[in-house]
């Protein structure tokens, strides 16, 4: 007996692909319940999937699960008849146009300088914000009766009340 796997179907298109996990389900001889089960797929979908009236089709995502609990696995191989059909037609790439994996994001000094003053922009228009609504509190308090608003904004809890106790505070 020899190591070598069995091959069950060969596939390069979409139906052939289905035909194959069909044929591997009855080379198993389980039931679609049973795969449901065993890949830890919805209950039917292996019906819906594998059934001649297929409704659905296998995904990138469901195919291995499939693959996993037919106890099957997928494989590239080159095929030679294939370069005598297409003939001419593959060139080549040119080699000073390749890339390597790595990916490099070079930024300018402009771009850099650019956000950089968007940056501190913001964070100016914060501060200014934030020493506005310090300067209308201030005035607030300084106009002659803030020891009486301090008790009325104690003795209310909420914002229309704190509003009202002092028309020149905006919350």
């Amino acid at each position: 007996m020899s190591d070598a796997p069995q091959v069950i179907a060969e596939f390069s298109d979409a139906a052939s692909l289905l035909h194959a996990l069909r044929q591997a389900r009855e080379l198993r001889d389980v039931s679609y319940e049973c795969l449901d089960e065993v890949a830890g797929l919805p209950r039917g979908y292996t019906s819906k999937v594998l059934s001649p009236n297929g409704q659905r089709r296998p995904t990138l995502q469901s195919l291995p699960w499939l693959l996993g609990a037919l106890a099957c696995k997928c494989q590239i191989v080159s095929d030679d008849e294939a370069p005598a059909q297409i003939g001419n037609r593959l060139v080549p790439r040119a080699e000073n146009l390749v890339r390597s994996g790595a990916i490099t994001l070079t930024l300018s000094r402009r771009f850099l300088s650019k956000i950089g003053r968007k940056g501190a922009t913001s964070q100016w228009a914060k501060a200014k914000q934030r020493a506005e609504v310090a300067r209308r509190a201030a005035n607030a308090r300084w106009n002659g009766n803030g020891g009486s608003q301090r008790n009325e904004m104690s003795a209310c809890g909420g914002k229309a009340d704190i509003a009202r106790a002092s028309p020149n505070v905006r919350l």
